[in-house]
């Protein structure tokens, strides 16, 4: 597995993007799309993960579910995003692709079931791209042009998480993470006649915090169990470069730094299981309301929630069943209050999502999840855009810790 590791490595630092070309518009507001799910064997379930136990699944939801795998567990994976954009007067195809991070769980004690895990994971994505023609008149002079706005990046986060199970049979479980990332945006006006001039703007912002998540869980009986987890992205600090420039003057430059109010999250949620399916039911809730960062007067932020449910059928753990017997499917539908309203409009989003999770050898497991939805309206000059995304993890596992050895 070691030998492995240094291969999964290798092969990401040497990809490229391949598909960039924009994402979802509404990424424009705030940090962009934040999503805390991350891994596909919960995207299968829209995101429904603050209480359903996985053994095989890295939990990114609530720091205490790491308590229930059963292997030391490696995974990385890919994530590609379509979205068909729609407004009052045209519609465009954007898509983009990038991996979905790299994660690695240590399992000490299965029985005890005390677990850590780190890695790095996007924690929240920009990826726009908008152009705008507009007409303006300058000395009985009418002057057409078009203005063209581009965003990538985000933030990202390396986490450090560990958890176990309490002498009560509360699972209990704390991440500390740093936040660090990129955020680039530009804004170029071209015009088509001879005698006017482009101007262009560029703006890169660095950010860097530290930020914590805590989390529970618990087995009210072997059916149900309950869970949930606050989480704190600490103070941001941001270092901003600006530069302004034309085709008639030179480069003019600016360097400011700010601190961004941290947004900060709660979940709760409850599972259920019977035979061999397992549904569950989650409330997510972003409290960002006072963000400091990327305002403008058409625009305002105010706390984000998510409903979510999801139901997985197990497979047949026998390696001499049927193949697609051992195959999990999941299931599941979302409804998410944006955290950002538009020209005093809300913005929602609605999604469902199909996954299976496909064994091999002795505890691998590919897992692919694909979610359908959609965001946003036509009405009051906004967009709706319809997305597509595939997520696949890629995941191994071996017994790296024996249990304790006890005596009773």
């Amino acid at each position: 597995m070691k030998r492995i590791l240094l291969v999964i490595l290798l092969s990401i630092c040497s990809v490229n993007p391949i598909l960039s070309q924009g994402g979802s518009n509404y990424s424009i507001f705030g940090l962009g799309d934040i999503n805390s799910t991350i891994s596909s064997g919960y995207e299968g379930v829209c995101g429904t993960s603050v209480a359903l136990p996985l053994a095989s699944t890295v939990n990114l939801t609530n720091p205490a579910l790491i308590s229930q795998l059963t292997t030391t567990r490696l995974v990385t994976g890919y994530r590609f995003n379509q979205n068909y954009i729609i407004s009052e007067k045209s519609s465009l195809f954007q898509n983009n692709g990038y991996i979905n991070g790299l994660v690695i769980a240590f399992v000490f004690d299965s029985s005890k079931k005390i677990a850590a895990s780190l890695g790095l994971i996007p924690s929240t994505k920009v990826n726009f791209s908008i152009a705008k023609n507009f007409e303006t008149q300058y000395l009985e002079q009418k002057i057409t042009g078009q203005s063209t706005y581009n965003g990538s990046g985000g933030l990202s986060n390396f986490f450090l998480n560990f958890a176990s199970k309490t002498i009560c049979g509360i699972s209990l479980g704390g991440t500390l993470f740093g936040n660090f990332g990129k955020i680039l945006y530009s804004n170029d006006v071209t015009y088509p006649s001879s005698y006017t001039f482009a101007t262009y703007y560029d703006q890169e912002d660095y950010f860097s915090g530290i930020g914590y998540k805590l989390g529970a869980f618990y087995e009210i009986n072997n059916d149900f169990s309950i869970g949930a987890y606050y989480g704190d992205y600490g103070k941001l600090s941001l270092k901003r470069y600006k530069r302004y420039s034309s085709e008639l003057t030179k480069d003019t430059a600016f360097v400011e730094e700010m601190e961004i109010n941290p947004p900060r999250s709660f979940g709760l949620g409850f599972s259920y299981k019977t035979g061999k399916f397992i549904f569950g039911a989650d409330y997510k809730l972003l409290m960002i309301n006072d963000l400091n960062y990327s305002n403008s007067t058409f625009n305002k932020f105010k706390n984000g929630s998510e409903i979510s449910i999801g139901a997985i059928r197990f497979g047949n753990p026998s390696r001499r069943a049927d193949y697609l017997d051992q195959v999990d499917y999941r299931f599941g539908f979302a409804i998410n209050n944006l955290y950002y309203e538009v020209l005093g409009q809300n913005v929602n989003e609605y999604k469902v999502s199909f996954g299976a999770g496909f064994p091999f050898a002795e505890s691998g497991l590919l897992d692919v999840a694909i979610i359908f939805g959609n965001r946003g309206t036509t009405s009051n000059g906004l967009v709706s855009e319809y997305f597509g995304r595939l997520v696949i993890d890629f995941s191994i596992g071996e017994t790296w810790f024996k249990p304790f050895k006890r005596e009773y």
